[in-house]
């Protein structure tokens, strides 16, 4: 029961506009979000990279539903792009963290963000251990964010064992 969804936040003051594609309205908790103007400038940062707002930013999770349509976190996923972009992932806190200190997703939370994203039609895809496990299409638009999260397919959670 995946809806394709795109939304658009309108930025009010102190929010940055936001698109929210591909959200799962029967799992438990779904949430429309908007994303401030400082949270839009600091989190990139955080993760090392300088935004250009000639471009737009994808943020997401990657996330296996149960049973209980619940959204699970997968972790140890690798996400990439189409056209690519600058690609981290989220730590303990929630928060993107620099490509050296993660290089797949947290098992805590399956968070990512994409900056710097060419405008226009976006796939996002993951893999875990090599095997893809599902994507995504969005737009991206300039000085802008997108939320694009990604279900993975398979009928289990992908999560390996050791992943941390």
């Amino acid at each position: 029961d995946i809806d394709l969804i795109g939304l658009m936040n309108t930025s009010a003051e102190g929010n940055k506009d936001t698109y929210q594609f591909n959200m799962d309205s029967d799992a438990t908790g779904e949430t429309l979000w908007i994303v401030s103007n400082a949270t839009y400038m600091l989190a990139p940062g955080l993760a090392g990279v300088t935004l250009d707002t000639t471009k737009g930013v994808v943020a997401g999770g990657l996330y296996f539903v149960n049973d209980l349509d619940e959204e699970e976190p997968v972790g140890c996923g690798t996400v990439t792009t189409t056209p690519a972009g600058d690609i981290r992932y989220f730590d303990d806190t929630d928060m993107p963290t620099t490509i050296t200190n993660r290089d797949s997703t947290n098992p805590l939370n399956g968070f990512f963000l994409a900056a710097n994203m060419d405008t226009g039609t976006t796939t996002v895809s993951a893999t875990v251990e090599g095997d893809n496990v599902g994507s995504t299409t969005i737009i991206t638009y300039p000085d802008s964010i997108c939320i694009g999260n990604i279900y993975v397919t398979t009928a289990t959670n992908p999560q390996p064992a050791n992943c941390q």
